[in-house]
């Protein structure tokens, strides 16, 4: 039952929902735009994130300055202020001014998915107090309906 509730739980909030989908890639000087899938970005890539938008993947601010609310990954309502090279984490929120960020991590190598990738393996992993209490339950079972066949008899 305990594993059943735990996979129900982890179905119910999919980390990797988080992640947004579509990014604008651009240079240094805030030229050529380009609308693209999140997923094609490479290391080193340039991305401009707008006024109320959520950062597509860890990356450094290099051009503009911003304050972003990291409510999202660190549970914290407070802006956090960016300036030139500060990092940015995925899904944060983009609430001052729009900034251009250097990818550092591809949107399969983010914080986002190393944590979606811990859930995923701690929701098939058994603790090794449930392994052991599963052995001694067999046993104990075992040894009850031993003994209940041992009275009935006598």
């Amino acid at each position: 039952m305990s594993t059943f509730a735990r996979q129900k739980a982890v179905e119910s909030v999919s980390i990797r929902s988080l992640q947004v989908k579509m990014t604008v890639l651009c240079d240094t000087n805030d030229h050529n735009h380009e609308q693209i899938d999140a997923h094609l970005l490479q290391y080193g890539n340039l991305f401009k994130v707008t006024l109320d938008s959520h950062i597509t993947s860890d990356g450094i601010v290099i051009l503009s300055t911003t304050e972003v609310d990291e409510f999202m990954m660190i549970s914290e309502f407070l802006s956090v202020k960016k300036l030139l090279s500060s990092s940015v984490i995925v899904s944060s929120l983009n609430s001052s001014d729009v900034i251009i960020v250097c990818l550092t991590h591809l949107l399969s190598n983010n914080i986002i998915s190393m944590i979606a990738t811990m859930i995923d393996e701690a929701k098939f992993s058994k603790l090794k107090t449930q392994e052991l209490v599963n052995i001694i339950v067999s046993y104990f079972v075992s040894v009850i309906l031993a003994l209940t066949i041992i009275t009935f008899a006598i």
